[in-house]
């Protein structure tokens, strides 16, 4: 009798390999531009802080790793 650790895993993959196969990609959208292409730079952009004291900018970190989190408003 297979496990179910076994199943579960073996599920997943075929999950995977399928997904992979028909090369399903998630849709994306840009709000008022262009959205940029696969390796290529983030557009430069400003935008406010959280508490709206201040402006940040892409430019800001020039040389510095930069994780961008994009998250809907509450």
């Amino acid at each position: 009798m297979i496990s179910r650790r076994t199943f579960v895993n073996v599920l997943l993959a075929s999950c995977l390999a399928l997904i992979a196969w028909f090369n399903i990609s998630p849709s994306a959208s840009a709000l008022g531009g262009k959205l940029p292409s696969v390796n290529q730079p983030a557009p430069e952009f400003t935008l406010p802080t959280n508490n709206g004291d201040r402006e940040l900018s892409l430019s800001d970190y020039r040389g510095k790793w930069v994780v961008l989190y994009f998250g809907s408003p509450a």
